[in-house]
């Protein structure tokens, strides 16, 4: 009988170590399996962002070679196509100003001088004719205009004399401020002809040459009937 007990105890008692050596055994294989799967976690996570930051600095060089490149040949580009085209098309376009600009200048010194042309000969038509006087008769001609006031036949017979000293004598002994000051008696056509003929010689009596100029030039009109 107490055999069978013992017997009994026994193998109760291997149950019951048999059981927590499983338990034992099953939660050592739970931890290490746990900690299995965090490790291949942790190691696939660490994987993931080693292989992401690969791509992108992958990616990042890729777009900087490929920026450089664009770069590159943007400039070629405008080297070798854009910068020549624009200095072709610059070139002509200052080759037609200056072609125009030529051609409009020298429209304009053929009209002036068929204007100066025509406007000397409405003078020597205009004017009184000058008796053939000596040199000091004819400035004491010129002299008497100017003393009765006769300034503009003065001067017409001066440039149709076609004497710069001639005209350089009743310049001088006629105030432009005072001339010019109401309105001018000259007529248009020996206003021009009066602005060339000063213009022709400035080396002597310079200023008061330039104080004639300046006042003609204020009451010129280039398009008045006269002198167009």
């Amino acid at each position: 009988m107490n055999t069978y007990l013992l017997s009994c105890n026994v193998s109760e008692e291997f149950s019951l170590r048999e059981d927590r050596l499983l338990a034992n055994v099953s939660d050592l294989i739970e931890t290490n399996h746990r900690e299995t799967i965090n490790v291949v976690r942790n190691a696939l996570n660490e994987n993931s962002v080693a292989v992401e930051n690969s791509i992108q600095a992958n990616h990042k060089l890729s777009a900087d070679a490929v920026s450089h490149r664009v770069t590159e040949r943007l400039r070629e580009a405008l080297t070798t196509m854009v910068v020549p085209a624009i200095e072709r098309i610059c070139a002509q376009l200052f080759k037609q100003l200056n072609d125009s600009f030529r051609h409009g200048l020298e429209q304009y010194l053929q009209q002036m001088r068929a204007l100066q042309t025509a406007t000397l000969a409405a003078v020597a038509a205009s004017a009184t004719p000058a008796p053939s006087l000596s040199v000091g008769a004819d400035r004491q001609a010129l002299a008497h205009m100017i003393k009765n006031n006769q300034i503009p036949l003065a001067f017409e017979t001066a440039l149709n004399q076609g004497d710069q000293a001639a005209l350089e004598f009743v310049c001088n002994n006629v105030d432009p401020d005072e001339l010019f000051r109401f309105p001018c008696t000259l007529s248009q056509p020996v206003l021009l002809s009066l602005l060339q003929q000063l213009s022709l010689r400035l080396d002597s009596d310079t200023d008061l040459k330039f104080r004639y100029m300046e006042h003609i030039v204020d009451v010129l009109k280039p398009h008045d009937d006269d002198i167009g």
